[in-house]
């Protein structure tokens, strides 16, 4: 290879080592806006949020640096943004699962406007656009002491269906209510799940409480402990699960045996499992069988 090819070769080389440590080793400094995330689930509904965290350094933060009647990105940098696993209601306004940047529009002395956008992954809010809005709705903001420094979205749980999106920054807060059908959510689940796995005992047991309690399907209930017995009749849960989707539906003769098959299993068993259950089975047998209907000698319910 002659001088001048080598010199090339040498060139390329060192700009592509160059190039490839500038790529890989970015440097790090502590922004003035960090990003802060809250996540929680609700009954089977993942919410999460992310947005930069801008402080109030002293200034006059609604009406000044957030200006009333605009279009404010929620945060600082990148667009706030939110997801949600399931179908929710937003505000009292349906919206499907999915990834949305957040946008708001404080106005004095009126509701604000608070807006999801299908444009997720924009800078700000220069390139907002309207058109997008997957749906708007309108929340009044209150007073709130103390002063928060620093803007926080925070997700709080209420109970398996519902929860909050609280906004607080300097005096001011808005909460906006989400909540999810965790009813037909779960029966959804449960439906979906027994396609690819027919074999579990353990969550078919489960899944026929759920629907018993939640559900309010005793029939699905009824063939789902039935399986998870036919599963695993060895194992006391199974059985205490039918005698309790029994008594529900009023059937006590039932669910008594049931509930004392139970109690055999689980003796022998001797787990902590069944130790953590043994009074209540024993308790709610006593019960079932006082409710139950004789049976004459013939086989017969008496009375009947």
């Amino acid at each position: 290879m002659n001088t001048k090819l080598l010199r090339q070769a040498i060139l390329v080389f060192s700009f592509i080592c160059f190039w490839s440590n500038s790529t890989w080793a970015q440097l790090v400094l502590p922004q003035p806006s960090p990003r802060c995330g809250s996540r929680l689930t609700m009954g089977v509904t993942d919410l999460e949020i992310d947005f930069g965290s801008p402080a109030v350094n002293g200034r006059v933060i609604w009406g000044g640096l957030v200006p009333y009647d605009e279009i404010w990105r929620a945060g600082a940098n990148a667009a706030t943004w939110v997801s949600f696993s399931t179908e929710v209601s937003f505000g009292g306004k349906p919206v499907k699962a999915g990834k949305y940047a957040l946008y708001i529009i404080p106005s004095a002395g009126k509701e604000w406007a608070v807006a999801l956008n299908s444009n997720e992954g924009q800078w700000g809010s220069t390139s907002f656009k309207e058109n997008l809005d997957i749906v708007r709705i309108e929340m009044s903001p209150s007073n709130a002491v103390p002063l928060r420094e620093r803007l926080s979205f925070d997700l709080e749980y209420l109970n398996s269906s519902s929860a909050n999106l609280r906004l607080h920054w300097e005096n001011m807060q808005l909460v906006i209510p989400i909540s999810a059908d965790v009813k037909a959510l779960g029966m959804n689940n449960v439906r979906k799940f027994f396609v690819d796995r027919p074999s579990d005992w353990y969550p078919c047991a489960n899944a026929a409480i759920f629907a018993l309690e939640q559900g309010n399907d005793q029939a699905y209930a009824l063939d789902l402990a039935l399986k998870a017995v036919r599963l695993n009749g060895e194992h006391f849960y199974p059985l205490w699960t039918l005698a309790r989707v029994y008594a529900a539906k009023g059937e006590f003769r039932e669910a008594s045996e049931q509930a004392e098959q139970a109690r055999l299993k689980g003796e022998a068993e001797n787990s902590d499992w069944y130790q953590g259950n043994a009074a209540d089975i024993a308790a709610r047998k006593a019960e079932w069988t006082a409710k139950a209907v004789p049976v004459s000698p013939t086989g017969k319910k008496k009375g009947k």
